[in-house]
């Protein structure tokens, strides 16, 4: 679960961040109308009660209070607990909404994530700018190549909406990805881009999965239309004082 929120917040941001460095290859991109950007309905409903009961099953507690979301501060994971779960595109797409409501930093929003069968996942949601650009902070991008980031994607404005289609697995906290389709508003991504993009993204992804506490992923792939994850979580979460 926590898994795939950080696999499409880091691939989301280091995406930006290159499209904005080689914005010349591709030249000067405009400042889509949100009235004419031509979104992808996945046909999944967010279903906030799916991720509550999904917590109650695996046995995480949170221990953040409703009247302090979503908060903003530091949080601390701590415990462990075994897990062997499968999710259908519903509750992963239930999950990653319900995470946004508790944190500030969650770059993204109107989540859908659907899992296909022929072994592809398809994601959908709109991406906050400034929230995207603090968190390429944290994961260790210089000024320099945040700020070459910003310059270009300022024009795209304070949100933009993000289309992905792509495979990946992970086994003993090793990540694979290939992706197929990206869009960006009404910009494809060609598939060159890609490829470069996703080789990069899986060693970031890969060293923020280190940076969390008793994370250990034994293997999260597809299996069918549902999402399968064996391996360790934190026990419980709370925000520091």
């Amino acid at each position: 679960m926590k898994k795939f929120l950080i696999t499409f917040t880091v691939i989301i941001v280091i995406l930006l961040l290159i499209i904005g460095g080689i914005a010349s290859y591709f030249g000067f991109i405009p400042a889509f109308s949100k009235t004419f950007v031509k979104r992808v309905d996945l046909g999944v409903k967010n279903d906030p009660q799916l991720s509550l009961d999904l917590r109650k099953k695996s046995g995480v507690q949170f221990n953040i209070l409703e009247n302090e979301l979503p908060t903003n501060k530091e949080v601390v994971y701590e415990g462990v607990l075994n897990i062997e779960e499968t999710l259908t595109s519903q509750q992963v797409t239930s999950i990653l909404n319900t995470v946004k409501t508790q944190h500030s930093s969650i770059p993204f929003s109107n989540v859908q994530i659907r899992i296909n069968n022929d072994g592809t996942g398809e994601a959908s949601f709109d991406l906050d700018i400034e929230t995207t650009v603090n968190e390429a902070k944290k994961l260790g991008y210089s000024d320099e190549d945040i700020e070459k980031g910003k310059k270009y994607l300022g024009v795209l404005g304070d949100s933009v909406y993000v289309y992905a289609k792509l495979s990946f697995d992970i086994s003993n906290d090793e990540l694979t990805v290939n992706p197929y389709a990206f869009r960006i508003q009404n910009f494809n991504v060609p598939s060159s881009i890609m490829k470069m993009v996703a080789d990069t993204g899986s060693n970031a992804i890969e060293d923020r999965l280190a940076q969390v506490p008793n994370l250990y992923i034994e293997s999260l792939r597809q299996v069918g239309e549902k999402l399968n994850f064996k391996g360790t979580i934190p026990q419980s979460l709370r925000t520091t004082d």
